[in-house]
């Protein structure tokens, strides 16, 4: 038998469709005396994560509570399911305690399966259990035959110990939902850069970046680039030859510090509930937040030349600060930009690309490598009243074979039309209902698309869709 690999887009996709098709599962974990004890639960997936109630005085939750190891098989059921038998999955279950997210799931029980009462114990304390697979095994499910073949999802590691005071960092349990697709690990993201503005969208921006530090077991660095506005006043009055009040000037310096406060509170929240570290140190994944020193133009040129991406969230505005500090960090710094929009989540749902064959393109597959990898499917957009052929060579198949070269499955082709690049290749990516949207920015000539505007403008004026991976 050969060892398991790294679970491919296709078959993630069957099994997902496996797993959305079932609603029983037999889950087997380990008693206090050693001996296994199986029984058959009732579950709702989100993905390939399986999230199922139980008694709070059950004998499961005391033996999960005492060894969250579990292994769960889901048999395909009904007449047209061939010769296929099922999977098997190994893993570990943690309860669901945030009571957003239980609200969430016990929501999407009841819509799955309205009227049916296999997911709660009548009329006993339950709890919500939540099943992260580790290792997959299908049975005529991923090709079509009777054949075993086994997917390794994340890493087996310890559970999670809280540190004593003074002592080492506690060791990390693996994180629900984030899968070792193709790319070596110690190839991905290791270093990412989020801009903080100690506005609204922090919170998204820091979730996406937790996740991909977690995923990827890297360094979020958190950038705060919100204006200074104690130095900026100080610095009129130098110039106009006036002064400012002491008290204006504590006003102005306490204003700052409160949104410094703000910026640590979310990277802390966006931290624990991702499963890194917070703070200084070596060991990752972890979040850290930068005090603001520099003017933020210097600090995104300084920190920017050794990021593998920059994580900001999305803002429509084009006379926001933060649009602003987008385009510095494409045009000015030439670094990747994951502009966040939505749930962090949909990273591992499909995926599409914008591929015109321009160095523009290019640059942005190539950074983005790390999180197609993680799609569950691949879409590869060409709005053909857009390329040109002489410039360069949009050959989506040569595209395919660079990414197959990263052990990432190819994408699907789909050509559209429309006298708005921006807006026809946004629309079939929609339709696709892609998470990730990788695209070059701002590849033709600024003066072009300051006349007739650019795809990268429309890209960035919608207030919804996918998240954007852009590169100049």
């Amino acid at each position: 038998m050969s060892a398991p690999g790294p679970l491919s887009g296709r078959a993630s996709r069957e099994i997902i469709a496996l797993l959305e098709r079932e609603r029983l599962m037999t889950l087997a974990c380990n008693r206090a005396d050693g001996w296994p004890q199986a029984t058959t639960v009732g579950y709702v997936n989100q993905g390939l994560d399986l999230y199922f109630k139980i008694a709070r005085d059950s004998q499961k939750f005391a033996n999960l509570k005492a060894d969250p190891r579990a292994s769960a098989a889901i048999r395909l059921s009904g007449p047209d399911c061939g010769d296929g038998v099922g999977l098997s999955m190994a893993g570990e279950v943690v309860e669901v305690t945030d009571p957003a997210v239980v609200e969430s799931l016990e929501r999407a029980v009841v819509e799955r399966f309205p009227g049916v009462d296999v997911h709660c114990p009548s009329g006993r304390p339950a709890a919500l259990m939540h099943f992260r697979p580790m290792i997959v095994s299908t049975v005529g499910v991923a090709k079509g035959c009777s054949d075993p073949e086994t997917f390794v999802l994340a890493s087996v590691g310890p559970k999670v110990v809280p540190a004593l005071p003074g002592g080492p960092p506690p060791t990390r349990a693996p994180i629900p939902g984030l899968i070792d697709h193709g790319v070596e690990r110690g190839q991905g993201l290791k270093r990412l850069v989020a801009l903080a503005s100690g506005g609204p969208g922090d919170e998204r921006a820091m979730a996406f970046a937790a996740r991909l530090a977690v995923q990827w077991d890297a360094r979020v660095d958190v950038v705060p680039v919100y204006s200074s506005s104690a130095a900026d006043m100080i610095a009129l009055g130098m110039t106009l030859g006036a002064s400012l009040s002491q008290t204006a000037v504590g006003e102005l310096a306490a204003a700052e510090r409160e949104l410094q406060h703000r910026i640590d509170a979310v990277a802390r929240t966006a931290a624990k509930d991702a499963g890194a570290m917070f703070g200084d140190g070596d060991d990752v994944p972890r979040l850290s937040v930068l005090t603001r020193g520099l003017r933020p133009a210097l600090a995104m040129s300084r920190h920017s030349a050794l990021a593998d991406l920059m994580v900001v969230a999305h803002d429509s505005s084009k006379d926001s600060a933060m649009h602003r500090h987008l385009g510095e960090a494409l045009l000015a710094y030439g670094a990747p930009v994951l502009v966040t929009r939505g749930d962090p989540r949909r990273l591992t749902g499909p995926a599409a690309i914008a591929w015109d064959g321009s160095p523009q393109a290019g640059r942005a597959v190539r950074a983005a490598l790390p999180l197609l990898a993680m799609a569950s499917a691949l879409h590869i957009l060409q709005c053909v009243t857009g390329l040109d052929m002489q410039a360069h060579d949009p050959d989506a198949d040569r595209l395919n074979l660079y990414l197959k070269l990263h052990g990432i499955d190819g994408g699907d082709v789909i050509l559209v039309e429309g006298e708005n690049e921006g807006a026809a290749l946004l629309a079939a990516a929609e339709a696709r209902e892609a998470g990730l949207f990788v695209a070059g920015a701002w590849g033709h000539s600024r003066v072009r698309e300051t006349v007739f505007g650019g795809a990268t403008r429309t890209f960035l004026q919608r207030e919804e869709g996918p998240s954007l991976l852009l590169a100049h």
